[in-house]
């Protein structure tokens, strides 16, 4: 009883991480209780670690095969992986087990109508050639018409001032026109094809700074405040956002849009890295696809999709700091040099190994190498992989993401692996704090500053999320 109390307080105040652990210490007691590893199952998935999801499903399936909660919780689990195959074999073992429920048949179909839409899209996508898109939207000859009221371009080049009226003009709920939309999605392309996987960022005198951000996750009006805050980019001020700059927010396409337009306008002075949420599964599973179907078109994600597989994966900052969503690599012995010369240009877990683990990897306080049972891919790494890497590339440390911090910024590794989250009060949910990183002088000197949570204007926040993912979880 006193157990049930704890996880229904846990769960109502969403604090997942503690919900997990309570049915952890459960399970020690009562090892072959299906429903503990249900409910654990469900936490995981909540923290978005669908490997330990569906871990803990497949256990409970294995204790009672009959369990019908068992095979929902892995539907679920499987369906955050992507897996919606494997999902819709479950639903249909659920629907054999409860023949009479019109609930779990309404989950079915959801799931089904999910798998041909992405069979269709997908093959609609691959009969489409670079060459064809390109010449699909010449977005010179788009025609403004005069009744829009938002952010013209008039000169050739992008600049402070168009950044400063789109920035506002997105803060009121305003729509970037397409064809201004489509020239900053093109020219971003071909800016960063130029340039390596891994990008060198130089910081000098002692009045020179570089501002490190962490996930945003399409929270557009914390992203103003950080920018505002700071300043336009400058021979001063430089930037790098961290990847996931996208992910479960309702102004994700604003977000990328501005981010895109800085790089244009301060191409030397503001950095991005691609993140997991940069990534085709991602943006399918948790909206961005649907978002921007919504205010613009499906070819326009493809286009997005396409940039996302350019962006850099790594930045190293005067030879001395490495600076990457996730972390290190499953494989022994990566170089700077290795990284520098990876072929970007696909989705994992298509191409080299490095790209899941620099997307996907997390830090452990246990030495060595483990699984990541997130499930997407990338690894666990300890202390000791971490001295390695930074000995064998001559680094003082590692910044990196990709995972919720409560405060913000957390030390690892005996302060050699920092993690820096830029979202606060993440998906108006956790009540975190956000934070960024500002590297200053030729030394790197060290700080960090605190993000609160900004207020929206009254302006409706969407759920782009797939239906199934809401569904299902």
């Amino acid at each position: 009883q006193h157990l049930r109390k704890q996880a229904v307080e846990y769960n109502q105040e969403k604090k997942y991480k503690q919900l997990a652990n309570l049915f952890t210490v459960a399970i020690k007691q009562f090892p072959n209780n299906p429903s503990f590893h249900c409910n654990r199952s469900y936490a995981f998935q909540k923290m978005e670690y669908y490997g330990k999801a569906l871990d803990d499903a497949n256990r409970a399936i294995a204790i009672n095969g009959l369990h019908k909660r068992a095979y929902h919780r892995r539907a679920a689990a499987y369906v955050g992986l992507g897996m919606i195959v494997n999902a819709l074999e479950d639903l249909e073992k659920l629907m054999k087990l409860c023949p009479n429920s019109k609930k779990i048949k309404c989950k079915y179909l959801h799931c089904q109508n999910s798998l041909n839409r992405c069979m269709f899209e997908s093959m609609v996508t691959d009969n489409m050639s670079e060459h064809e898109v390109e010449h699909l939207f010449n977005y010179k000859t788009i025609s403004v018409h005069d009744s829009y009221k938002g952010p013209r371009l008039r000169t050739e080049k992008l600049n402070s001032s168009f950044l400063a009226t789109l920035t506002k003009y997105f803060q009121k709920g305003g729509v970037l026109h397409r064809k201004y939309v489509y020239k900053i999605l093109f020219e971003v392309e071909v800016l960063l094809k130029t340039v390596p996987a891994l990008v060198p960022i130089k910081v000098g005198g002692t009045d020179q700074a570089l501002i490190i951000c962490g996930d945003i996750h399409g929270q557009y009006y914390d992203l103003i405040h950080i920018l505002d805050h700071n300043g336009f980019p400058s021979n001063k001020l430089k930037y790098l956002f961290n990847g996931n700059f996208i992910g479960k927010g309702s102004f994700c396409v604003e977000v990328a849009i501005l981010l895109f337009a800085y790089k244009l306008t301060f191409p030397d002075k503001f950095f991005l890295n691609r993140g997991h949420h940069e990534t085709l599964a991602m943006t399918k599973l948790f909206g961005f696809e649907k978002e921007v179907s919504i205010k613009y078109s499906p070819t326009m994600f493809q286009i997005f999709t396409r940039i996302f597989q350019w962006l850099p994966l790594a930045h190293c900052v005067n030879n001395k700091v490495l600076v990457l969503h996730g972390g290190l690599f499953s494989e022994d012995g990566v170089t700077l040099e290795h990284i520098r010369d990876l072929k970007r240009d696909l989705e994992p877990p298509q191409g080299d190994q490095k790209i899941a683990d620099m997307l996907w990897s997390d830090p452990q306080k246990e030495t060595g190498k483990q699984i990541n049972l997130r499930g997407m891919g990338g690894i666990l790494f300890g202390p000791d992989v971490t001295e390695n890497f930074l000995k064998r590339n001559g680094l003082i440390y590692i910044i990196r993401s990709h995972e919720l911090i409560l405060q913000g910024i957390a030390e690892h590794h005996n302060g050699k692996c920092i993690t820096v989250f830029s979202a606060p009060n993440y998906c108006d949910t956790y009540e975190n704090k956000g934070s960024y990183i500002m590297l200053t002088g030729k030394d790197l000197v060290f700080s960090h500053a605190v993000v609160e949570s900004q207020s929206r204007p009254n302006i409706p926040a969407m759920h782009y999320a797939d239906s199934i993912h809401r569904i299902l979880s």
